[in-house]
């Protein structure tokens, strides 16, 4: 009986320089299932146990070691190690590595909170804001694309990063791989973050094992290996362990085989892998021209739709100038007569004046004086929304001095200690964001019972910007409140129990949301409340 080995059925005989070698290569953890360092501290996933096995199954030893994914990449460039066990292809990464033919295949998607808008299409995304990895695929991706500014990216190391930031309300989106992102969301038992139903389909994860530019002989013996793998059911069986009821896209044996198919009639494995690549390359530039007359149908239908907006925002923009005219000439001057004539007529009836129309016309001047104050207020509340905003370095701890003299009065009279350190630069509008300090901290003063109040004011710099915090200790909010209190002339109170129109927090989310911002509160019933907000660092 004579015996055939795999590597001899393919036509693959070893290089006596290259399987003396022992052959190094890097993993990175958080990227389950396909590579992490489980509990006993060692690499492991699916990656790893397929190079493992297509290493052996080309008589090549391999040494393993952990590593973040950016110095893995530096690493192969220079030639400090021979692969990586998984690198998705592309036209940039050409440059620097060769790649074997593909292992697997993987889609990304769009992740966002529940009950935020979903992403349904690349029109969705204007405006917001976008969790990615560095280096990564989907790095690489959204930077090609022109309708998406480099300032609205947000950088991380790792997908549980990722998913952590997006679930803790920073951020709008994250764009990672579909698979990974759902199987994080269980581990990490992230129930408030959803799947949008858009796959990126216009470009796809092929991940192969990657080698420096350069090596082909290294690159052939790795597919060479993979088809090994293939044929003895052994990929099979480790693609199971791995993803079970889980299904990513797969390269079939199949598949394999056509790819080889010149390789296996000719006598130089060389060509074949030529003629693979050539396939591929020639895939890979159908699906990118594709993607971009979807990307410039899509323009040319948003830049349609957008000078159709601008019209009309033009329009409703008159119109508000001219409701603003009134309210503020027409509405308001009425109201000031009626004020000042009632206070005439007290004057002149004198001592004959009966007590019932002196309350009369005591009640008269109140409420006209409280219309006047909420027409002023809305004024306040539609110039926060419409005022031309001079965006520039600012000082804040500028600005929180003139919002703390513009509350003196009332700071002297309730005896209020302002607990602050020195603040960092930022970028924004010094008087919108002056006016957003004076109405929190105005708000922190108002709802505080019977007690000293006591104000923090925070600031910390994060990847993302300044995060910035208004704490009191005020009398709370309670949580089904507490979305509605930035909602225009929302009141939680009695006016005999506090005044105010309740127009305040609804201008400091508009002046948050023009800053590309929003507020957020945590606050307990008695506890008092943190309101935080984040501006872009100078």
């Amino acid at each position: 009986m004579i015996f055939v080995s795999p590597a001899h059925l393919y036509g693959w005989v070893s290089d006596a320089g290259i399987q003396s070698k022992r052959l190094s290569t890097i993993i990175v953890d958080n990227y389950y299932p396909y590579t992490f360092v489980n509990k006993q501290g060692e690499p492991d996933g699916f990656s790893v146990d397929l190079i493992k096995a297509v290493t052996q199954a080309i008589d090549l030893a391999l040494d393993i070691r952990v590593d973040d994914w950016n110095k893995a990449v530096e690493s192969l460039k220079a030639g400090k190690v021979d692969l990586l066990p998984m690198m998705a292809y592309s036209k940039d990464r050409d440059v620097y590595f060769d790649f074997s033919v593909p292992h697997t295949i993987a889609f990304d998607a769009f992740f966002t909170r529940e009950g935020e808008q979903k992403i349904e299409s690349m029109e969705d995304l204007y405006g917001k804001t976008i969790f990615v990895m560095k280096q990564d695929q989907a790095h690489n991706y959204l930077q090609s694309i022109d309708s998406i500014s480099p300032d609205r990216l947000i950088l991380t190391n790792s997908i549980p990063e990722t998913l952590e930031k997006l679930s803790s309300g920073k951020g709008d989106v994250a764009l990672i791989p579909k698979l990974v992102g759902l199987i994080f969301l269980k581990k990490m038992d992230l129930k408030k973050i959803e799947i949008s139903p858009m796959v990126m389909e216009a470009y796809k994860r092929p991940f192969s094992f990657a080698v420096k530019h350069g090596n082909q002989v290294l690159s052939e013996q790795l597919t060479q290996g993979l088809l090994i793998v293939k044929e003895t059911g052994q990929y099979r069986t480790i693609y199971e362990k791995w993803f079970g009821a889980y299904d990513p896209v797969e390269i079939s044996m199949g598949q394999i085989l056509k790819s080889l198919i010149g390789w296996v009639a000719g006598i130089i494995a060389l060509c074949g892998i030529l003629l693979l690549w050539s396939l591929s390359l020639k895939k890979q530039v159908t699906l990118r021209t594709k993607h971009l007359e979807e990307e410039i149908k899509v323009r040319k239908k948003g830049e349609k739709k957008l000078k159709e907006l601008m019209k009309d925002l033009t329009r409703r923009n008159e119109e508000l100038d001219d409701f603003t005219y009134i309210a503020s000439h027409d509405l308001q001057e009425p109201l000031r007569k009626l004020t000042a004539f009632s206070s005439l007529l007290k004057k002149d009836l004198g001592e004959d004046l009966p007590e019932n129309v002196e309350k009369d016309l005591d009640f008269i001047s109140d409420a006209a004086s409280r219309m006047q104050k909420l027409i002023q207020d809305l004024l306040a509340f539609s110039r926060s929304g419409r005022k031309d905003m001079n965006i520039e370095k600012i000082n804040l701890d500028k600005c929180i001095d003139d919002a703390l003299y513009a509350l003196s009065t009332r700071l002297e009279k309730t005896h209020a200690h302002i607990d602050r350190k020195e603040f960092p630069l930022v970028i924004g509008d010094r008087a919108l964001i002056t006016q957003l300090y004076q109405n929190l901290i105005g708000n922190a003063v108002k709802f505080t019972q019977g007690t000293q109040p006591k104000i923090r004011l925070t600031a910390e710099i994060t990847g993302y910007g300044v995060e910035l915090g208004v704490r009191d200790n005020g009398i709370g909010i309670r949580p089904e409140y507490q979305t509605q209190i930035f909602q225009p002339f929302k009141r939680l109170h009695g006016r005999s129990e506090y005044d105010g129109s309740g127009i305040g927090l609804a201008i400091c989310q508009k002046i948050a949301e023009r800053h590309g911002s929003k507020i957020s509160v945590k606050s307990e019933p008695g506890k008092g409340s943190l309101f935080v907000f984040t501006l872009k660092k100078a």
